[in-house]
């Protein structure tokens, strides 16, 4: 099942395509920003040289308490490949850290970036700062998964609130 079917927090394996659910964990104000370029997925999975995560690893992954999950010590594997490849991506995510990001991320292959806040008030002046710059940029929250299916079903029924 894809990940965006679960909802709310998961571990993805294999090609994404093994999801397990996670209890919910939540995250502080996030800004999402896109800084309207195309990275193209597959030639990045392919400069890619890492191979699949080890058994080990997806124990602690999914032993963690979601709520106590170190930010600052998370990262993304494709980060380097598409910085390389595409500066603006990591001046989006150094803007965001200068900013006053807790953490900034890529999300998944590129090219939009997260930033985590923890006030509004800091979050809207980093969303503010990023339109500035001429990237889309948006101040969103995370939802739980019985939200995130109420909201999915909803579509599904064109009644979404």
């Amino acid at each position: 099942m894809p990940f965006f079917l679960t909802g709310g927090t998961a571990l993805g394996l294999g090609r994404g395509d093994d999801i397990t659910p996670l209890p919910e964990v939540s995250l502080p104000v996030i800004v999402v920003v896109n800084p309207g370029l195309a990275v193209p997925t597959g030639p990045v999975f392919r400069r890619l040289n890492a191979g699949l995560t080890d058994a080990e690893t997806v124990r602690k992954l999914a032993a963690c308490l979601p709520n106590r999950v170190d930010w600052l010590a998370t990262g993304n594997d494709l980060e380097a490949t598409v910085f390389d490849a595409f500066p603006l991506v990591r001046e989006v995510r150094d803007r965001l850290s200068a900013l006053g990001a807790q953490v900034a991320r890529m999300s998944g292959s590129g090219s939009t970036v997260f930033g985590l806040f923890g006030e509004v008030q800091a979050g809207e002046a980093a969303r503010q700062a990023c339109l500035n710059a001429g990237w889309q940029a948006w101040l969103v929250s995370s939802v739980s998964r019985e939200v995130y299916v109420e909201r999915l079903k909803g579509m599904k029924t064109g009644l979404v609130p």
